[in-house]
């Protein structure tokens, strides 16, 4: 089973608009796509056009999809997909490896390229390259893992980030295309919010085998996220955060609207009735999105 998730990027966290869960045949399907994305618009409403980040699951057919509905789109290209430039249709394919080279700690625009070759599809490339930040993760014996689930993660840190843009995002330069594409990683914190047992809800634990009823409790577990949220953004309100950080930089924020939610949950029986004021408040979806 997999579940297809749109996250708004909020305040270091996601808060989910729309979840489905699907078998992993389903899943992948450009019909299923086609249908989650015009769900997805009936939630934003007609007059919205949202920024579609999607991680480097996601291909041609998606993105073709996302046009069509007349929003803008941004990925990352992996693997063994094929490049050539827009401007020269002669050109020869070439993998998408063949421009890493090129890469540099500072975002650079590529310009306009076909990517994919079996459904090409005209995209604009940026190309970064992070400084190593020396992070290993070890077994409990104190040893570099080595499975194939952490090569696999290890390679995607490692590798340059090669950046597919819609077209229609020409007036972003290219380190804001490269911010958009960071704030996509605040949906890995939400994934584990939601299932690790010791850092979040717990949903791995469920053992479930059908679609329907992980559907069912992955609503239960939106619904917590969204209860926790507003008990986490009550508490800013009331600068309770002064009291759970560790010192007192505030030129930035040490905890997110949902991290101090959970504490306040957890270690405090916080007040009714301001929080039914502040879910009162937050009612209209329009609110929410506006903060």
């Amino acid at each position: 089973m997999q579940l297809i998730r749109a996250s708004l990027a909020l305040h270091g966290r996601s808060l989910s608009l729309l979840e489905q869960v699907y078998g992993a045949k389903q899943a992948a399907t450009p019909r299923t796509h086609t249908r989650f994305l015009r769900q997805l618009k009936a939630i934003v409403g007609e007059r919205a056009c949202p920024i579609i980040v999607t991680d480097a699951g996601f291909r041609a057919p998606w993105f073709a999809a996302v046009e069509k509905l007349g929003w803008h789109w941004l990925g990352r290209i992996r693997g063994r997909d094929l490049l050539r430039p827009a401007d020269h249709p002669q050109a020869r394919w070439a993998s998408c490896r063949s421009v890493w080279a090129q890469a540099t700690t500072r975002p650079s625009d590529l310009g306009a390229y076909e990517c994919v070759r079996s459904r090409p599809h005209v995209c604009r490339l940026v190309l970064l390259k992070h400084e190593p930040k020396g992070r290993h993760k070890h077994t409990v014996r104190g040893t570099r893992a080595r499975s194939k689930h952490s090569r696999k993660n290890a390679r995607s840190q490692t590798e340059p980030w090669l950046l597919a843009a819609s077209c229609s995002l020409r007036q972003l330069s290219a380190a804001a295309i490269a911010a958009r594409y960071a704030q996509r990683m605040q949906i890995e914190p939400s994934f584990r919010d939601t299932k690790n047992a010791r850092w979040g809800l717990g949903l791995e634990r469920s053992g479930t085998r059908t679609p329907e009823r992980l559907a069912v409790l992955v609503l239960i577990a939106t619904l917590a996220q969204w209860v926790l949220y507003l008990v986490g953004q009550w508490a800013y309100d009331g600068q309770q955060q002064r009291h759970w950080q560790l010192t007192n930089r505030r030129s930035r924020p040490q905890l997110s609207v949902h991290q101090l939610g959970w504490l306040i949950v957890t270690v405090l029986d916080p007040p009714t009735e301001p929080l039914l004021q502040i879910i009162s408040r937050w009612s209209n979806p329009n609110a929410a999105l506006e903060v």
